[in-house]
């Protein structure tokens, strides 16, 4: 099978948020939910598919304004590359993930409320809602080929598909125990949970073969929902600025 080129992020609204969450980054500290500041290595482990690794240094976190020292609201920017994703609602069924590789740019935006239990150890609840869209995903033709053989009662069949690229948005929530092993410095573990989906067309080519009917050819076109949902944990160490 020969994986098509990985196809350019199309839409204008990747960069107008990059903007956005540079221009935010230079706000004045005293608004900035940057009191405690850090570095984390995150993991995604999408439902259904392969394990994810974060692209690093795309990882922001933490940009946000404060309500007081227990209430923020926060946004930021991450970058997995993805093995694999998965489409549900097709009018044909697959076990197997029809799109991958690829390169999902996550943004969120949560609330973020912190308890703190002593001088050592706090934690920190966070819920919300996320933007996602994922750039270079190629059509896994032998797993699609395999899928529409079975749904047309084909005896062989070989697929030319694209996919439109669209965003996607869900919901997300989350907890982060923090233990500050000194005054400043201290160790996160943040797990946290994505569920979302997006529009997505599949069109292409289908050419097949039949005992009954011997050879055929059509164009079909399929929507469904490209999945993102899974599990995040961030292991990291955070630095407490004031």
């Amino acid at each position: 099978m020969e994986l098509q080129n990985p196809k350019p992020l199309k839409s204008k609204t990747m960069k107008r948020y990059i903007i956005a969450l540079a221009l935010l980054s230079t706000a004045p500290q005293s608004i900035l939910a940057q009191d405690e500041i850090g570095m984390s290595f995150s993991f995604l482990f999408p439902q259904n598919s392969k394990f994810s690794t974060p692209i690093s240094p795309l990882s922001i976190r933490g940009l946000g304004i404060k309500f007081g020292e227990s209430v923020s609201i926060s946004t930021g920017f991450t970058a997995y590359r993805m093995a694999e994703s998965t489409i549900s609602n097709l009018e044909f069924a697959s076990d197997a993930p029809l799109l991958g590789p690829s390169v999902s740019f996550v943004i969120p935006f949560e609330m973020v409320l912190k308890f703190k239990l002593d001088k050592k150890f706090s934690i920190k609840a966070n819920g919300g809602v996320f933007l996602f869209n994922n750039a270079g995903d190629a059509v896994n033709d032998g797993n699609l080929s395999s899928a529409l053989a079975d749904h047309y009662e084909y005896t062989l069949a070989q697929t030319n598909f694209e996919y439109q690229d669209k965003w996607g948005w869900g919901y997300q929530f989350g907890i982060q125990p923090i233990y500050f092993v000194t005054s400043q410095v201290g160790i996160a573990i943040k797990g946290n949970y994505y569920l979302g989906e997006a529009d997505l067309d599949l069109s292409g080519t289908i050419q097949g073969w039949s005992d009954n009917e011997g050879y055929m050819e059509r164009e079909a076109s399929y929507k469904g929902n490209l999945d993102f949902k899974g599990f995040e944990l961030s292991l990291g160490v955070i630095y407490k600025n004031k």
